[in-house]
C-alpha cells in the first residue's frame, strides 16, 4: 500500500473569512434513518451528514465513477465521511456524493461517489448529523 503524505493544515480560510469565526459547533448529534429518501431530506433540510462504512482494498484505489464493492478485496476496516449530496451519473446509477478525509490528492480531487440505494458497503446504516450551536 502506497502512502501519501499529509499536507501540513494551514489554519486560514481562502477567501476573506476569519479563521476562527469560520468554525461550526454542533449542538446534539442524531442519527437519520437509513432509508435514502430520509437521508437526502437531511441533507436538503440541515446541510451534509457523515456516515461510516467498510472499506475493502479496491476502495483505495478509487479515482473517479460510481464505487462498488468488487466482491473480492480484503476487508480493510471502518470509515467515516461526510455526504454532501446525490445524483446519478450518465449510465443511470445512483450515488451519494462524499468528501473524505484522505487528502485532495486522492480519489476525485478528495471527494469520491458511492453507490446509493443499496446500502453499498454499509453507507446507509449508520448515517448521523447535528445542530449547530452558537460558537
Amino acid at each position: 500500500m502506497d502512502f501519501v503524505n499529509t499536507p501540513p493544515c494551514v489554519q486560514q480560510c481562502t477567501d476573506s473569512e476569519v479563521w476562527s469565526n469560520s468554525k461550526h459547533f454542533n449542538q446534539n448529534t442524531y442519527g437519520v434513518n437509513s432509508d435514502q429518501t430520509d437521508i437526502m431530506t437531511e441533507i436538503m433540510t440541515n446541510g451534509p451528514v457523515e456516515a461510516c462504512f467498510s472499506v475493502y482494498q479496491d476502495f483505495l484505489a478509487y479515482k473517479s465513477g460510481v464505487y462498488q464493492y468488487d466482491g473480492s478485496s480484503q476487508y480493510l476496516g471502518g470509515h467515516c465521511v461526510k455526504i454532501r449530496g446525490w445524483g446519478v451519473d450518465s449510465s443511470g446509477n445512483p450515488y451519494w456524493l462524499c468528501n473524505n478525509s484522505w487528502t485532495t490528492t486522492w480519489g476525485d480531487s478528495g471527494m469520491f461517489k458511492i453507490l446509493r440505494g443499496s446500502d453499498e458497503c454499509g453507507i446507509e446504516d449508520d448515517v448521523v448529523a447535528g445542530m449547530p450551536s452558537s460558537k
